[in-house]
């Protein structure tokens, strides 16, 4: 009877972490079967692995990540402009930015542009930044801002 064992590591693959699950089987003829992001390689170490093939599949993880990450930023926003209205009379809220835009990445932050706002500034970034949770935030009152700002943040943001 066939003895199995399970194990996890990490591999590091040009820069990126990756993480591999497994199993080992310990046969007369030694066999280990590596499963990395939905693709499985069979054979003797890292020159049996299909290369192309596990790139892809890093980059397929990637960009599920980086789907995740942005939703997670959008509700964090959302939420931020919901604090804003209800508890500081904000009459609108403009995201812009890389995360209003189809370039936000895990470093982006959440900037929004607030009209309106009525309070004292420093207490509300606390409490916005508790939201804001591991994205930077700048959070800018339309009254303090460049009008370069303000055009861009009209023409290319997005109402929350």
């Amino acid at each position: 009877m066939k003895e199995s064992r399970r194990w996890w590591g990490k591999y590091s693959l040009g820069g990126s972490r990756i993480w591999l699950c497994g199993r080992e089987h310990s046969a007369s003829a030694a066999c280990t079967t590596w499963f990395l992001g939905g693709v499985s390689v069979t054979g003797g170490g890292i020159h049996g692995w299909d290369v192309p093939e596990i790139r892809e599949a890093v980059f397929r993880r990637s960009k599920q990540r980086a789907e995740f990450v942005r939703a997670d930023a959008m509700e964090r926003a959302r939420r931020i402009a919901n604090l804003l209205k209800v508890r500081y009379s904000a009459s609108a809220d403009t995201l812009y930015g890389s995360l209003a835009e189809t370039c936000f990445h895990d470093r982006s932050d959440i900037d929004i542009l607030v009209e309106g706002f009525i309070g004292r500034y420093w207490e509300m970034y606390v409490m916005a930044d508790e939201i804001a949770g591991p994205f930077d935030l700048s959070i800018v009152c339309i009254e303090d801002a460049q009008d370069t700002l303000i055009e861009y943040a009209r023409e290319r943001g997005i109402c929350l």
